[in-house]
């Protein structure tokens, strides 16, 4: 497998490629194939060691990624060789608000990311893609759409019928307007370019 490394604290400057034996696959987990990647803030806060959380002295980057399962361990249901999947952003947090003892499973931080040809996931880590997204489009959407839950639902408490306000058209705006929809609450959008505004009032704002 091929794969990249940093070292947090000496930014995007410290990335160097690596090649490696795979894995061996274990009860539980799925080899995947990554296809995509996305960039994040979060990612950039990593390499130069500005992340509030402790960083690994050497890891592989980045958080968000989808791809192909290739191989399942004994005992997976979830997916199956063949399944496009998204890579979820901290596979231990399944449910309810995050805890501190969840941090350490954040990818791209303490554990590795997926800025790799494959990577090996517990089960529940994986998400099936619709046909109709892409790898692409999919690798784009774990870490801003917990950003955007994260602060309507746990930390906003926000309920059916309520409003939220967001700024700018950015992927974490416009996640929080396709959540609020789904969940009915009113979301308004501000942005200087009408395109984008056209964009967010079809999502729902």
């Amino acid at each position: 497998m091929e794969f990249w490394t940093l070292q947090p604290g000496k930014g995007i400057a410290s990335l160097q490629r690596k090649s490696a034996p795979s894995p061996s696959l274990g009860p539980g987990q799925a080899r995947v194939a990554i296809k995509a990647n996305s960039l994040n803030a979060r990612d950039l806060m990593v390499a130069l060691r500005m992340t509030p959380m402790p960083v690994a002295d050497e890891l592989v980057p980045l958080s968000d990624g989808a791809g192909i399962v290739e191989e399942i361990g004994d005992g997976v249901t979830r997916v199956q060789p063949g399944d496009r999947v998204v890579i979820t952003f901290n596979p231990a947090h399944q449910s309810g608000p995050f805890e501190a003892h969840l941090a350490p499973d954040a990818l791209g931080e303490m554990r590795s990311g997926v800025l790799a040809s494959e990577a090996i996931f517990e089960e529940m880590a994986l998400v099936k893609l619709p046909d109709e997204v892409t790898f692409e489009q999919a690798s784009c959407l774990p870490c801003v759409a917990l950003t955007a839950w994260n602060a309507m639902f746990e930390a906003g408490s926000l309920m059916p019928g309520q409003t939220v306000l967001t700024t700018g058209t950015g992927m974490v705006s416009l996640a929080t307007v396709v959540l609020a929809k789904a969940a009915g609450v009113r979301c308004g959008v501000t942005s200087s370019e009408d395109d984008k505004i056209d964009l967010a009032r079809k999502l729902g704002a």
